[in-house]
C-alpha cells in the first residue's frame, strides 16, 4: 500500500513540514517540503495547517501541500513505469521542481538567467561558430560580457533575480526603459543587447531548459537608429594621399594605412594583419577574421605607391586606438573640416552621477568623425554606381545586398549632383545629335 503523509518533527517555531512517501516494503522516503509553519497551527491528525480566522497560512500552504501530493503520485506512476530508481534523491528532485528551484546551487543556471548567461559566456570561449567553423571571437565574447553587466545592473536596480520565465515582454519593456532612460543608450545599442539576450535564450532552449517563448515575439526588439558614419570622397582621399609627412613618421604611417584602407575596403581587424604574405602578383588576398571569407582585392595605384615607398612592405603595425586618433589629425592636416551630421563619443553624466561616454548625434567637423570604419564605408560608397553591387560585394565579402547598402554613405546632395551631371551629359548629347 502506498501513501503520502505530511508531518512536523519539532516544536520550534517555525518548524519544517516534512513529507513521507512509502509503498509497502518497497521504500519509505522522507524529505523536507520547504514549507515552514508554527507547530501550534499544525494539525497532526489532518496533516495540514489548522483552519483559523486570524491567519492566512491555511489558505496559502494547504492547497500547495495537496498539489505536492498529487505531483508525487503522478511522477511516481510515470517514473516507476519507465524504470527510474525511486529513492530520496528522486523525491528531493520532485520537491525542487514543484517549487521551481534548482536541486543544487550548481544547477542555478537551469532556472536563473544570469548564472546561465555566465556559463554561456564561459562556454563561448571554446564554442564553434557553425557559420565560420571557428571559435567565437574575443570581440564577441566581450560584447556578451557587456550585456551581462547591464543585466546584473538591471537586477540590482529593480531588486529582482531574473528567471528564464521572466524573460518576457514585461522584462523587455522594463529593460529597454532602463537602457534608454538610465544609461542613455541609443536604439542601435539597445537592439544589440536584446539580440544577445535572445541568442542566449535560444541556446538555453537547445539544452532542454524551459524558457519563456515571448523572447521570440516580434515586439521583443527595438528600432535601430539610422547610422551617420562618414566617408571620404575621391577628392578628399586625393588630398590626404598628397600630404607631405616626410618629417612626421607617426602621421605618415597612419596616413598610409588610411589610404590602404579606403582602397581595399578591409575591416581594421583584417587590415592590421596584412603582410607580404598577402601579396599575390597584383592582388591582396586574405581570409577575413569576422566571416572567414576569402577577400581577393586588386592593388590600387596609390597602394602600390605606398608599398614601393616602403620597399615592398606594409606600414608599421599600429593599434586600433592610435589609428583612430592619428587619422583624425591626418584629415585635419588635409583641411577637411566641413561640418557634417554624425555621431561622436561625448562624455555624459548618468542619473546616478556616474560619468561615461555615449555617441551623440550632432554637427561636427568631418575630421572629428573619422574612424577606422571610414575606410570600409569609403570603399563601398565611392565604387557604388560605378561598378555592379555584386562586384563590390565580392571585394568587401558582404553576403547580402541589405548588409552592403548599410555601408553606403553618399549624401543626398552628392546624389543630386550626380543626377545634374547625368542630365547635362544627356542634354549635350542631344545637342550634338541635332
Amino acid at each position: 500500500m502506498a501513501n503520502v503523509l505530511f508531518l512536523i518533527k519539532t516544536k520550534s517555531n517555525p518548524s519544517q513540514i516534512y513529507v513521507r512517501f512509502y509503498h509497502s516494503k518497497d521504500f519509505d522516503l522522507n524529505a523536507k517540503t520547504k514549507f515552514i509553519v508554527d507547530p501550534k497551527l499544525w494539525s497532526k491528525k489532518q496533516q495540514r495547517v489548522k483552519i483559523t480566522s486570524d491567519n492566512a497560512f491555511d489558505r496559502i500552504i494547504n492547497p500547495k501541500l495537496l498539489k505536492l501530493k498529487e505531483d508525487i503520485i503522478l511522477n511516481y506512476n510515470l517514473d516507476f513505469n519507465s524504470g527510474k530508481r525511486i529513492d530520496k534523491d528522486w523525491l528531493n528532485k520532485i520537491i525542487a521542481n514543484f517549487h521551481k528551484q534548482p536541486l543544487k546551487e550548481s544547477d542555478n543556471y537551469k532556472l536563473f538567467f544570469v548564472p546561465f548567461f555566465e556559463k554561456y559566456i564561459e562556454d563561448s570561449k571554446t564554442r564553434i561558430n557553425i557559420d565560420t567553423g571557428k571559435v567565437i571571437g574575443d570581440r564577441t565574447t566581450s560584447k556578451y560580457g557587456t550585456t551581462l553587466k547591464r543585466i546584473c545592473e538591471f537586477e540590482t536596480n529593480s531588486q529582482t533575480k531574473l528567471r528564464f520565465s521572466d524573460i518576457d515582454l514585461n522584462f523587455h519593456k522594463a529593460f529597454v526603459s532602463y537602457l534608454a532612460n538610465e544609461l542613455f543608450y541609443n536604439g542601435t545599442n539597445i537592439q544589440k543587447h536584446l539580440n544577445i539576450i535572445k541568442g542566449a535564450c535560444r541556446e538555453a532552449r537547445t539544452q532542454g531548459i524551459e524558457v519563456n517563448n515571448e523572447f521570440e515575439h516580434r515586439n521583443f526588439s527595438f528600432k535601430r537608429e539610422k547610422t551617420h558614419d562618414t566617408y571620404l570622397n575621391i577628392d578628399e582621399i586625393s588630398k590626404i594621399y598628397n600630404l607631405d609627412f616626410s618629417n612626421n613618421e607617426r602621421l605618415d604611417n597612419a596616413r598610409d594605412w588610411l589610404i590602404i584602407g579606403v582602397w581595399t575596403g578591409l575591416r581594421i581587424s583584417d587590415m592590421k594583419r596584412l603582410s607580404n604574405v598577402n601579396l599575390k602578383s597584383n592582388t591582396i588576398e586574405i581570409e577575413t577574421t569576422k566571416t572567414s571569407a576569402k577577400a581577393i582585392i586588386p592593388i590600387h595605384k596609390d597602394v602600390k605607391s605606398i608599398l614601393s615607398k616602403r620597399n615592398g612592405n606594409f606600414p608599421r603595425p599600429i593599434s586600433d586606438a592610435k589609428f583612430n586618433k592619428y587619422i583624425k589629425e591626418v584629415v585635419t592636416e588635409a583641411k577637411i573640416t566641413k561640418k557634417i551630421f554624425g555621431g561622436k563619443m561625448i562624455e555624459v553624466k548618468l542619473p546616478n552621477g556616474e560619468k561615461t561616454y555615449r555617441k551623440i548625434n550632432d554637427y561636427y567637423s568631418k575630421s572629428e568623425l573619422i574612424t577606422s570604419h571610414t575606410c570600409r564605408r569609403s570603399f563601398a560608397s565611392n565604387h557604388y554606381g560605378h561598378l555592379p553591387n555584386k562586384t563590390i560585394m565580392a571585394i568587401t565579402t558582404h553576403k547580402s545586398e541589405a548588409q552592403f547598402e548599410r555601408y553606403l554613405k553618399q549624401s543626398q546632395m552628392e546624389h543630386v549632383e550626380k543626377m545634374r551631371e547625368y542630365w547635362e551629359s544627356e542634354n549635350k548629347k542631344n545637342e550634338d545629335d541635332n
